[in-house]
């Protein structure tokens, strides 16, 4: 896993890099797309979905890629203070 720290000096980018097997599309879809969630769609866990909440709460956004070749890059931009 790798971590990196980007600023512009009006926005921080957070970026978090791992080569696991990746989310899949139906998470990535409720936690892009803001899916409500319902009792037969919706992502095994609580940690990112929380995480992306708090992220638009704070003004910033949430972006999921994959890192190739293998695993998953999530980048959180927040307004620096």
């Amino acid at each position: 896993m790798t971590v990196g720290l980007d600023t512009d000096g009006e926005m921080v980018a957070i970026r978090i890099a791992d080569d696991g097997p990746g989310i899949p599309d139906m998470e990535r879809h409720v936690l892009v797309e803001g899916e409500d969630i319902q009792p037969l769609y919706h992502g095994s866990g609580f940690g990112l979905w929380l995480v992306n909440v708090l992220v638009h709460h704070s003004g910033g956004t949430l972006a999921v890629t994959e890192n190739d070749p293998r695993g998953t890059i999530v980048t959180m931009r927040l307004p620096a203070s």
